[in-house]
């Protein structure tokens, strides 16, 4: 019988590769959902008990729910790049060019009205005009001066990160917990086994040997008839039995013990079945012609 680590073993190969085909969390969770699903499966297509079957898919639903916290991270890079961006297409701009122009305009203003300024009376309003003109073409020129250098954006940053999966480091992690899991499903096994012969136990002390001996009559006619009716009472006195614990056995050398034997030239079989329960005969049964 094969447990779950022994299935998630076979299955290593083909779910490693299915992890490192992966490079999201998320998805990868969904991969370890999977493999616990089919290992699930796998175990329960075996002859095991409602109680271990019941156990085993408790146990894998609290793992799926919480595949997401398995530690699975490997190594992380982080790509980093600066972008500088200028005007860097190697012609001045049209402010540039502008400012030029106003520059030379006030410059020019002012010579000229100094140069053709009149009487000292028209240069009292022309001096303040003249001296305007200047501060002017002062200021323009600043600001050509400024545009004519290339301008230059805040730096742009860019940040890149990838995160390698370590899809062996997921593989031991569940394979630490299907190994717990197949330690604690041995235990419910153990329990129900206790269990079960616990009620037997118990349930022995109902056949009463009145009823024992009513039991070992009617099975000892319905052997000494032929027919469906009397394989029919068989059938149920020993389902009966069986649910109390105890068997009906039928004549073999192994179970001659549990016989009474008498001579018979015509063969040997059961005349009689025995009934036992857990090795200790509560009735003998009888055979003819024994060795």
């Amino acid at each position: 019988m094969e447990t779950m680590q022994s299935i998630l073993e076979k299955d290593k190969e083909k779910f490693l590769q299915l992890l490192n085909s992966e490079d999201d969390a998320e998805r990868a969770a969904a991969q370890v959902n999977r493999e616990l699903s089919r290992i699930l499966y796998v175990f329960n297509e075996q002859d095991e008990s409602d109680a271990v079957k019941k156990a085993a898919m408790q146990m894998i639903t609290a793992v799926q729910a919480s595949a997401s916290l398995l530690d699975s991270a490997g190594a992380t890079d982080v790509y980093h790049r600066t972008q500088q961006e200028t005007n860097s297409n190697g012609h001045l701009p049209v402010r540039f060019w502008i400012y030029v122009m106003l520059t030379v305009a006030c410059g020019g203003g002012a010579v000229a009205m100094y140069i053709l300024k009149g009487n000292p009376v028209s240069s009292v309003i022309e001096l303040p005009l003249i001296l305007a003109l200047l501060v002017l073409m002062i200021f323009f020129t600043f600001l050509s001066g400024r545009s004519a250098h290339k301008v230059t954006a805040r730096p742009k940053e860019e940040y890149l990160t990838k995160t390698t999966f370590d899809a062996m480091k997921i593989y031991r992690s569940l394979f630490t917990t299907v190994v717990a899991i197949d330690r604690q499903l041995q235990d419910v096994r153990m329990d129900t086994a206790m269990a079960e012969k616990k009620q037997r136990i118990e349930t022995r002390g109902n056949l009463s040997d009145a009823e024992l001996d009513l039991l070992s009559s009617l099975l000892e006619t319905a052997l000494a008839e032929e027919g469906d009716g009397a394989k029919q009472t068989v059938s149920e006195i020993s389902y009966y039995l069986h649910r109390k614990g105890a068997e009906v056995v039928h004549y073999s050398a192994d179970h001659k013990p549990w016989f009474d034997m008498m001579p018979s030239g015509g063969g040997s079989g059961t005349i009689r079945p025995a009934i036992v329960m857990d090795g200790n005969v509560l009735r003998k049964g009888l055979a003819a012609g024994g060795q």
